[in-house]
């Protein structure tokens, strides 16, 4: 029966990701951003800055702006833009290039794991807030309003943003604690057998504890926002999960006490 259910959800992830796909594709029309680059390029300078040699691929290094010197100057461990402007390190549309690049962050990572690992650890670090007292980016502050749209102030949103200001630092805004949290609950919901709600949320939990552990891997900068789904996923998750257990334990009842002695 779960294999069963884990296959029946293996085709619907894939029939999601198509779906995906094709309506990206149909709606770009073969443009194409590639926004993933920035964490390829965040990779190689890592991998350059630490061998102390220009490690990029081809078109790169014919570029007239570029140079290693603003490369090493620029680079920080936990955000990939910085590194961008005035070193040739462009962004690029080009379908070309960008398989380029792809070969050349494979064979410079396969060349050298360690230096990868440390960086991406580093990123990891400051994104999940493993970096420091203060967390690196909790909130997403911009100054841009678009036309006719009016916000409020009043004395609960004043409340709220002052609360929420003052607890920045706090573990609420650390990844790490929710992807901790998200790995208890898929421990417990397992150890239980997954009865009941337990299911829920060992599925819930699992999508959580993947999501932000993804990040590892791909976070282009130390935003708190990264693991926003990590953290509801673990909310709800715990709510279930204690639930279960006010439930389990009330079905089951107090115990029993000692048997009355005969007359």
């Amino acid at each position: 029966r779960r294999l069963a259910g884990v296959a029946v959800g293996v085709v619907l992830f894939a029939s999601l990701w198509a779906a995906v796909w094709l309506t990206t594709e149909a709606l770009v029309e073969g443009r194409h951003s590639y926004t993933g680059q920035s964490v390829l390029l965040h990779d190689l300078a890592a991998v350059s800055v630490e061998r102390g040699e220009p490690l990029f691929p081809d078109y790169i290094l014919r570029d007239a702006g570029f140079s290693m010197e603003k490369v090493s100057k620029a680079y920080l461990p936990y955000v990939a833009t910085p590194i961008l402007p005035d070193s040739g390190l462009r962004f690029s549309a080009d379908a070309g290039e960008m398989a380029a690049l792809r070969a050349k962050w494979l064979e410079v990572v396969a060349a050298n794991p360690g230096a990868y690992l440390r960086h991406r650890w580093r990123v990891f670090a400051q994104a999940s807030g493993l970096g420091g007292l203060s967390v690196c980016f909790p909130y997403q502050i911009a100054g841009y309003q678009p036309r006719g749209f009016r916000t409020h102030d009043w004395l609960v949103h004043r409340l709220l943003k002052s609360y929420f200001w003052e607890t920045r630092d706090s573990f609420l805004f650390r990844g790490f604690f929710w992807v901790l949290l998200s790995a208890a609950l898929v421990f417990f919901a397992a150890r239980g057998r997954m009865r009941g709600d337990l299911e829920f949320v060992f599925v819930l939990a699992s999508s959580g504890l993947l999501y932000g552990a993804a990040y590892f891997l791909v976070a282009p900068s130390c935003d708190f926002r990264f693991f926003w789904w990590t953290m509801l996923s673990a909310v709800v998750g715990s709510a279930f999960l204690v639930s279960h257990a006010a439930r389990t334990r009330a079905a089951v009842g107090p115990p029993a006490g000692p048997a009355p002695e005969a007359a």
